[in-house]
């Protein structure tokens, strides 16, 4: 489950999302739309990186866009009030991943077991989550998707484990 990343171009924009649906409304707009603009053989993998510390349902601070593999435009206009920017994802020394496979509506499922793999191996969060869409829903599979959930991590420092003690 733990693994590394380097650094990569991201082509993304940023948007607070009042829900779900709303996301993935977006992520099918730039599905559509950025191929039209930037060559095939630039883009890779549809990411969305997490803004928000803490899940607000009805507040999704969300970056979403193309993990780049070639050249790039520095902007790329969706819409009149969209524009999707060009800039570094910075490289992550510890990951803990899981991939997810199925209803895109069901991760929170492969967050829960991720959370009690972090729990048991002493980790923590200490940056921004990404989620990599490796296969959309209904590319093939229907409603079946595949993600690859990446959350930052680093062990948990004995003091911070000693006040939880106290607090249990």
């Amino acid at each position: 489950m733990a693994s590394k990343t380097a650094t990569c171009q991201f082509l993304a924009l940023r948007e607070v999302l009042p829900d779900m649906g709303s996301v993935q409304r977006l992520v099918q707009s730039i599905r559509t739309l950025v191929p039209a603009r930037v060559s095939s053989s630039s883009l890779g993998n549809i990411a969305i990186e997490i803004q928000f510390p803490m899940y607000e349902p009805e507040a999704l601070d969300l970056e979403v866009g193309y993990l780049i593999t070639g050249k790039a435009p520095k902007t790329c206009v969706l819409s009149e009030s969209r524009t999707l920017t060009l800039h570094e994802l910075p490289a992550v020394d510890t990951l803990a991943t899981v991939v997810h496979v199925g209803r895109i509506d069901g991760r929170h499922h492969s967050y829960g077991r991720l959370g009690g793999w972090l729990e048991r191996n002493n980790m923590q969060i200490i940056g921004k989550g990404r989620e990599i869409l490796l296969q959309l829903p209904g590319q093939g599979n229907g409603d079946e998707a595949v993600v690859e959930i990446q959350l930052p991590v680093g062990k948990v420092e004995e003091k911070v484990r000693a006040n939880e003690k106290l607090r249990a």
